[in-house]
């Protein structure tokens, strides 16, 4: 075994370990950034997925009310759009509407996902009012 005079043996593994916990950590955060923006066929299929999507697409402006976004959970804001019905709401959100751009801007975002964050939304404040 040759040795680095400047450099004892145990002195190797920290640096080792170090590098490994970096990398690691990198992987995670870039899978974690891609998950934002990612769609899947199981969407539907998932009882939480509206709540994925809600929490990484639209509650940037609709937890704090960003430019006039109705904030979640507020009765009294969404009760307009309800009464509108299901299918103008969900046109409205995925083709935009007023400061809202098509599909609160993530056009990665699949119609189905787009609805399922609208259907979290709704459900938030009471739900659609013929389910």
């Amino acid at each position: 075994m040759s040795h680095n005079r400047n450099m004892v043996p145990s002195a190797r593994k920290p640096l080792f370990r170090r590098t490994a916990m970096a990398a690691v950590t990198a992987l995670v955060v870039a899978g974690s950034a891609l998950s934002i923006f990612a769609t899947t066929d199981a969407t539907a299929a998932n009882p939480y997925a509206g709540r994925q999507v809600y929490q990484n697409n639209c509650a940037l402006c609709h937890k704090t009310g960003l430019n006039a976004a109705p904030k979640y959970g507020n009765k009294m804001a969404w009760e307009p759009r309800v009464s509108q019905g299901k299918e103008a709401m969900y046109n409205s959100a995925i083709n935009g509407k007023g400061s809202m751009p098509p599909k609160g801007g993530h056009p990665k975002l699949t119609d189905e996902e787009v609805k399922t964050a609208v259907d979290y939304m709704v459900g938030a404040v009471g739900g659609w009012p013929d389910s």
